[in-house]
């Protein structure tokens, strides 16, 4: 017996209104009713008057164009695959929703339509092709980069398939790549504590290989170096699944606490500076438990300027990214690809912008720390 949804359904197609409805109905030709509704497709000739009257038909017939029908003749789906990691899995999401937003603003006026491909990156091996690639879906797609072995793996699956692509923050200067500039976004933030007067600048970073943390922590690095200052970091613990923030109400994980609590002891720093805008709310409010003020005692900034970093108490110093920015170049490189799908493009990185704000300022001098509140530590 078949389901009510799969009767439905098929019940539906039978119904679907066609052109040789709308053809019957008015005693065209189909010839002529396809030529008025895909102008520039068909060498039928139709005056303006009976067009008008043809599209006024399949308005009022609710008639829809046939996607399968345009693609045989077009060869094109007029959509664009946008593919990231699975929002499920325990790892940072990469995908920011104004990234798509701008991917979204630069198809569309293109005409081109996007769909989100949420996918097992991580898990991806070369004999095991997604079928979205196999088969004729997309006209091109988004490719957010996760890892260099990860890369690897899908750039390989676009070459062999001849599908075009670009991909969304991998390393700058690659072909075919729309990034921001990380190291420089870090180089700068450092200098700023740097000038300031800050030498002991604890750097909070995360165990990943994806391109835009190993390049923030290259440029902290580039920077101290330069100063004749002594790197100082500490990893943070990023674990995103939906049983970690029910139970330990992210983003202050009990083992960051005690992590940057003992860094401060260890290495005494006069400013903390996180890979991440998120990593830095988690030490600001941490620290501020635990009895430091902010920036009297340690200053504190961040990288990404987050919607309502500037309402942190106190608002926090950061870099800015525009990942609006970066959604529409990569729509718009994509175009340009698919247009020519031989040509190579090598897109000049997003420059970042330093936002000064009030949780950094010089260190205090002769003075050190005030302890932290022993009693306020987790006890188990």
């Amino acid at each position: 017996m078949q389901s009510p949804l799969r009767t439905a359904a098929r019940t539906a197609v039978k119904k679907r209104i066609t052109i040789k409805d709308i053809a019957k109905r008015l005693n065209l030709s189909h010839q002529a009713v396809s030529a008025a509704l895909n102008p520039g497709n068909s060498t039928t000739k139709v005056s303006p008057e009976t067009a008008a009257l043809i599209r006024e038909t399949a308005e009022s017939m609710h008639y829809r164009r046939s996607v399968g029908a345009r693609i045989i003749r077009e060869h094109q789906v007029r959509q664009i695959g946008l593919i990231g990691e699975n929002l499920s899995a325990r790892h940072a999401p990469q995908l920011k929703m104004t990234t798509i937003l701008g991917l979204q603003h630069s198809l569309a006026q293109h005409k081109l339509t996007l769909s989100i491909m949420q996918d097992n990156v991580a898990g991806a091996v070369p004999e095991r092709v997604p079928y979205y690639i196999q088969t004729l879906t997309h006209d091109g797609f988004v490719y957010n980069s996760h890892s260099p072995e990860q890369d690897a793996i899908y750039l390989e699956y676009f070459r062999k398939y001849r599908v075009p692509w670009v991909v969304l923050d991998g390393p700058p200067g690659n072909h075919n790549n729309v990034a921001h500039d990380h190291f420089s976004a870090a180089k700068m933030l450092t200098e700023h504590l740097l000038g300031l007067g800050h030498r002991r600048i604890l750097y909070l970073r995360y165990a990943t290989k994806q391109f835009a943390a190993q390049f923030r922590y290259q440029g902290y690095c580039a920077a101290m170096k330069e100063a004749g200052a002594e790197p100082l970091s500490m990893l943070w613990t990023v674990e995103y699944s939906i049983e970690r923030f029910e139970r330990d109400h992210y983003p202050t994980f009990p083992e960051n606490t005690i992590h940057l609590l003992d860094s401060m002891s260890t290495y005494e720093p006069t400013a903390v500076l996180a890979s991440h805008d998120s990593f830095a709310w988690s030490a600001n409010q941490i620290l501020q438990l635990h009895g430091y003020r902010i920036p009297e005692d340690i200053s504190i900034a961040g990288i990404n300027d987050l919607p309502n970093t500037d309402f942190c108490f106190p608002p926090l110093t950061t870099v800015r990214l525009d990942y609006f920015d970066l959604g529409h170049q990569a729509g718009e490189a994509l175009v340009r690809r698919i247009a020519q799908p031989t040509r190579s493009l090598v897109v000049p990185a997003l420059e970042p912008k330093l936002i000064v704000r009030q949780s950094t300022a010089a260190p205090r001098t002769g003075q050190r720390l005030a302890p932290p509140r022993l009693s306020a530590l987790p006890t188990g």
